[in-house]
């Protein structure tokens, strides 16, 4: 299954390519170059409306020429006529200085990050991406898109029954034809995930997924391996989130030593025992859970409700906010070893 964008290398793959399939071809070049123009002369522009007549554009264009890549998206059919990996990344990123300067952008995007479980975990993935960060991610999920999935995730009808890793790597890749996402369309498990991080190219892991034993597994190898762990768990109307710096020493789990969790799962997980340790261990108490999310659970236990209620919203809220996380772990702004915040907006 396609998630990546193919590079043609000749403009003659290109119309043997159009022919063959009727594909569409988009020559990027003329508008991407104008806004580089723009960023890297705009002490000298005093009409942008007239940069196409200057000299200096023009002699701009002629330099860039040869600087361009061809790519085939091949599940739309379209090619891609672009400026070279540099000069995308600098019109990518440029929008984002200097809240973020462009040597923390080169920083940030080396950081690379798994997220793991990719109904909340696209919106992260994605807005990860979006903000130039982790150039290359792992998505892991093993499942595909239902219909009733679209009410937070960034997709489209057209993706129903394909799994949810390759829609994140497709949309990532969208954004980037330079990105390297790489899915897990099995998903992950203990195995899978220690291969990983044994490679040392995981910085930090973003952990969505629904089962608890999975959960506490990758942050006993997140210690071992000293990477840090951010998670985002809806509640409600609002979120929580939850960052565990294993990079830093941290020691414990949601909290709580591991003899306490390996005591606490013995005997099998059930709904209800799950729930209590979703109120009691994670969450804190009944107190900090939304009341209407509350009542959800109780209405699943009596099976009048099929799962947990989740808002396209707050996956977007939960996104912006691992987001900004995962930029002050890169970048070093952050030192606590745990961090557990209630964040609602609030109108």
């Amino acid at each position: 299954m396609e998630y990546l964008p193919i590079e043609i290398k000749s403009e003659g793959e290109v119309k043997a390519l159009v022919a063959k399939n009727n594909s569409r071809l988009l020559d990027l070049l003329p508008s991407q170059w104008k806004e580089l123009f723009v960023i890297t002369h705009i002490g000298e522009i005093e009409n942008k409306s007239e940069i196409e007549q200057l000299d200096s554009f023009k002699k701009f264009c002629r330099h860039k020429a040869d600087d361009y890549r061809l790519f085939y998206y091949p599940w739309h059919n379209v090619v891609i006529k672009t400026v070279g990996e540099d000069d995308f990344f600098s019109l990518k990123t440029n929008r984002n200085r200097d809240l973020i300067t462009e040597e923390e952008q080169r920083q940030l995007s080396k950081f690379t990050v798994a997220v793991l479980g990719l109904s909340v975990g696209s919106n992260i993935a994605f807005l990860l991406t979006q903000a130039g960060i982790s150039g290359k991610i792992f998505l892991a999920d093993p499942d595909t898109l239902d219909t009733s999935n679209l009410n937070r995730l960034l997709t489209g009808v057209q993706d129903l029954g394909l799994n949810k890793a390759i829609i994140s790597a497709r949309k990532i890749s969208e954004g980037n034809p330079y990105a390297e996402p790489i899915p897990l369309t099995a998903g992950i498990d203990d195995q899978k995930l220690e291969e990983l991080l044994k490679t040392g190219t995981i910085h930090c892991i973003v952990e969505e997924v629904d089962a608890l034993p999975i959960k506490i597994s990758s942050r006993k190898l997140a210690m071992k391996y000293k990477v840090p762990v951010v998670m985002i768990t809806d509640n409600g109307f609002s979120i929580a989130i939850h960052v565990e710096r294993y990079d830093l020493g941290h020691q414990l789990i949601f909290e709580k030593d591991l003899s306490y969790w390996d005591e606490k799962l013995k005997g099998g997980l059930d709904h209800e025992k799950v729930s209590r340790i979703i109120i009691e261990d994670i969450f804190g108490s009944v107190e900090k859970i939304d009341r209407k999310l509350f009542a959800s659970n109780v209405r699943i236990m009596k099976k009048e409700l099929v799962s947990w209620p989740q808002l396209g919203s707050t996956a977007m809220l939960g996104g912006a906010a691992a987001t900004q996380m995962i930029k002050k772990i890169a970048l070093k702004e952050s030192k606590e070893l745990y961090v557990k915040k209630f964040i609602d907006l609030v109108l």
